[in-house]
């Protein structure tokens, strides 16, 4: 593409507009019919646009169209990376998320948009690690609430059978001593 394509003819309405405005206006006029971009256009910039020049205006950003999207999808790709680095994620989660960006930005144009739904699912994925991790220590502590039990079970089983022998007149009886033995965890 040539560098006089991408400047805006003094006289256009658009010139006076920036690069971010434009590719704004841009974007309307690939959703929405003439009318409403011009309204549009009118209420934020205070620009009317003719029907002929808002036609010229399509024509002169169409080609750019294609550039720019891979460009938004290359800045998109950068920060879904950095955005996964900077959250810890384990590769697979980093690449999805790069994926997700470029295509993201690829369809639309726009890098920004694409940086919030990563973003979004970035949280997303944080939240449901926290939940699991949550989850996992409840089961931790579960298990460990049923190690404790078991062991009072035994330290009473211990002690019943101790006091057993006290009792006894013989004393501590190999029985005595195996059932001790078995309420300890020993056999």
């Amino acid at each position: 593409m040539d560098e006089t394509a991408q400047i805006p003819r003094r006289d256009a309405w658009y010139a006076q507009l920036s690069e971010e405005e434009r590719w704004a206006v841009y974007e309307r006029a690939l959703r929405l019919p003439y009318p409403a971009v011009a309204e549009y256009v009118k209420k934020t910039y205070d620009v009317t646009v003719s029907r002929s020049a808002y036609y010229r205006f399509q024509d002169w950003m169409r080609p750019q169209l294609s550039a720019r999207r891979l460009e938004q999808a290359v800045i998109a790709r950068r920060e879904a990376k950095a955005l996964a680095d900077r959250a810890g994620a384990k590769k697979e989660i980093a690449d999805a998320f790069v994926a997700m960006g470029s295509e993201i930005a690829l369809r639309t144009g726009d890098a920004a948009a694409a940086q919030d739904w990563i973003r979004m699912a970035a949280a997303l994925v944080a939240a449901a690690q926290k939940d699991r991790e949550i989850e996992l220590r409840a089961e931790a502590q579960r298990l460990d609430r049923e190690k404790f039990e078991a062991a009072e079970k035994r330290l009473a089983a211990v002690k019943s059978a101790v006091e057993d022998a006290r009792k006894a007149p013989g004393g501590l009886t190999p029985e005595t001593l195996k059932r001790i033995e078995e309420a300890a965890g020993l056999l």
